[in-house]
């Protein structure tokens, strides 16, 4: 991708811009009017670094500043925008500011002008995503102890937990979903069996298969789960993923029996993985399958239980899959564990 955006209706400005951009070691996208920005803000494919002229057919300056600003809060990115413009009055400048500007270049203004102002909006930005990073890796944290907590209860193995959320990622990869929701299932997948905290153990633990009765009791984890995650912020996906993760493509799941694409994404991604995963690991009421006999259940899921396309996308890759279990096979298994 491009690192600087510089969009300006004059051609003769876009040509000294463009030259004196690359002379400081950029790679810019230039663009002519505020339309051709807004039809690439609404893709979110633009470089975090822009320079708007003021005045433009379509959109103005400040106008894209404005959507700019929202497209960042909406997709957790950052943005550096530069207004440069004639206009130099008090009023003009605090208007830009208002509408989201990060910061303004008055013309006519020279290279060395230009390069202070694209550095400081260089190391904001820098010190932007290294604050976002850290924010990151401290939810990650809060994440990884919620699940470890509800693993201590189930019973259920690190390993298992580590393989649905690798395996979950992989699968958004071939999906071709954005990057933030690769790299959210990752990390909510895991969570899907957080409701069986409130699940009691009396039931958790019955080294058999479950009755109907106790399996009606043991259905309530997704409820249970979305009502644990529900409602706190970061944390939509986990609730999502918790509460759908049994719905079946042919309606016939629960709790709210959903069908096809009425079940989220993320609950028909984690719902495959969770399945496979499990049929290949050991529990207390059978012995863990083979990969070979493992894929041919998931395959004969496929538009019952399971989206079909992500099915189709299992049985491509399978082999990714296999060696993703060999590299974390459960060597020791509690023999008390269960699903």
């Amino acid at each position: 991708m491009k690192n600087i955006l510089f969009a300006d209706d004059n051609r003769s400005i876009r040509s000294v811009m463009e030259k004196n951009l690359v002379g400081l070691g950029l790679d810019p996208l230039v663009l002519k009017d505020g339309s051709e920005v807004e039809s690439l803000i609404e893709t979110g494919q633009y470089p975090p670094l822009i320079i708007l002229d003021w005045e433009m057919p379509g959109k103005t300056g400040p106008e894209l500043c404005r959507l700019i600003k929202k497209n960042q809060k909406d997709n957790h990115r950052s943005s550096y925008v530069i207004l440069c413009t004639t206009r130099d009055s008090r009023e003009d400048k605090i208007i830009g500011l208002s509408q989201g500007a990060d910061d303004y270049l008055t013309k006519p203004f020279d290279i060395a002008e230009l390069e202070a102002r694209i550095k400081v909006g260089q190391r904001i930005l820098d010190y932007q995503k290294e604050l976002l990073e850290k924010e990151y890796q401290i939810r990650v944290s809060c994440y990884s102890a919620l699940t470890e907590l509800a693993e201590t209860h189930c019973l259920e193995t690190g390993e298992h937990l580590y393989r649905v959320g690798k395996l979950a990622s992989l699968m958004a990869q071939w999906a071709k979903l954005s990057d933030d929701f690769i790299r959210d299932i990752e990390i909510f997948s895991p969570m899907h069996d957080i409701g069986k905290v409130g699940i009691p153990e009396s039931i958790l633990y019955l080294p058999r298969e479950l009755t109907t009765e106790e399996f009606q009791l043991m259905k309530n984890h997704t409820i249970q789960g979305w009502k644990i995650l529900k409602d706190k912020p970061s944390l939509e996906m986990a609730a999502e993923i918790a509460l759908t993760h049994h719905e079946h493509w042919d309606g016939k799941g629960y709790p709210q029996n959903l069908d096809g694409k009425n079940i989220p994404i993320s609950g028909r991604i984690t719902a495959i993985c969770d399945v496979f995963d499990t049929l290949r690991s050991k529990r207390s009421y059978k012995i863990n399958w083979n990969h070979e006999d493992s894929l041919e259940f998931i395959l004969s899921q496929k538009e019952k239980a399971f989206d079909p396309k992500l099915v189709n996308l299992l049985e491509k890759n399978q082999r990714v899959w296999e060696d993703l279990y060999k590299k974390y096979k459960e060597d020791k298994i509690d023999p008390k564990e269960v699903l």
